[in-house]
């Protein structure tokens, strides 16, 4: 008997042993399903957050060129050659020329929570040449079959107002109509496409426009977005990206970080 004893307590002992000499450790075994997720957000994440710093750095160099060419001496046009109308965005401008039909509506223009329509007219210069005038904002009206009147007469005139690139709207969705003509003289269009336009006109457009000065005659409601230096919205925005995949890559680790037991 005292011998079966003996031998209960060794093996107990044995056991008690190697119970003693396991090891628990944490082996990095990652799951397919999340490794997928990671491979396909992360480069998202960081891809939008990189985007979001581009956009404050664009921001901040428009605001600077706009300033320096705000003071600039006005810029007498009365044709386009010679004119490179890119360098000089933002500069008060005068155009000497008339009118031209047909008009451009820019449509889902919103302007204190109102859809609207901005006009765009374009304007032959005298000496050779036509661009875009932003004559500005009209409301739509409930009615999207009834076009507001936006005539205007071919006499020559001096027309006052900015250089500026044309005003972008919306989202373009796959098969929508770009352009589409309501009367003899008026279309509403869904984009700004100088070469679209142009062809329409059977002249060429240059990416920049002239926004309607407020004193000039013939314009609307021309309440011009300015261009700001605050790039706080888009650093935030890029923070938050950044911090979404550093979150996304932590959880990762940490779910597929596996506790394991070794003797």
């Amino acid at each position: 008997m005292q011998e079966g004893l003996r031998e209960t307590v060794t093996y107990r002992t044995a056991v008690g042993g190697r119970e003693a000499g396991a090891m628990s450790v944490r082996r990095f075994r990652p799951g397919v399903a999340s490794t997928v997720v990671v491979i396909l957000l992360f480069p998202a994440l960081l891809s939008l957050g990189f985007w979001q710093l581009d956009r404050a750095a664009q921001k901040r160099a428009l605001h600077l060129e706009m300033t320096s060419r705000r003071d600039a001496p006005t810029l007498e046009l009365d044709r386009l050659g010679g004119v490179t109308l890119e360098d000089n965005i933002g500069r008060a401008t005068v155009l000497q020329g008339r009118y031209l039909q047909p008009q451009f509506l820019l449509d889902n223009r919103v302007r204190n929570r109102v859809t609207g329509y901005e006009v765009l007219t374009p304007f032959e210069l005298a000496g050779g040449g036509t661009l875009l005038v932003a004559r500005g904002w009209l409301p739509a009206g409930n009615d999207r079959s009834r076009m507001p009147e936006v005539q205007v007469d071919d006499s020559q005139r001096r027309v006052p107002g900015r250089l500026g690139r044309a005003p972008s709207t919306g989202i373009r969705l796959a098969g929508q109509q770009m352009i589409e003509q309501t009367e003899s003289n008026l279309y509403r269009i869904q984009h700004v496409e100088p070469s679209t336009l142009g062809d329409r006109l059977q002249t060429t457009l240059p990416p920049v426009v002239l926004f309607l000065g407020p004193e000039a005659e013939n314009g609307y409601d021309r309440d011009w977005p300015v261009v700001s230096a605050n790039t706080a919205k888009h650093e935030a925005y890029a923070t938050q990206w950044f911090a979404m995949a550093g979150v996304l890559l932590l959880l990762y680790f940490r779910i597929n970080f596996r506790r394991e037991t070794t003797t």
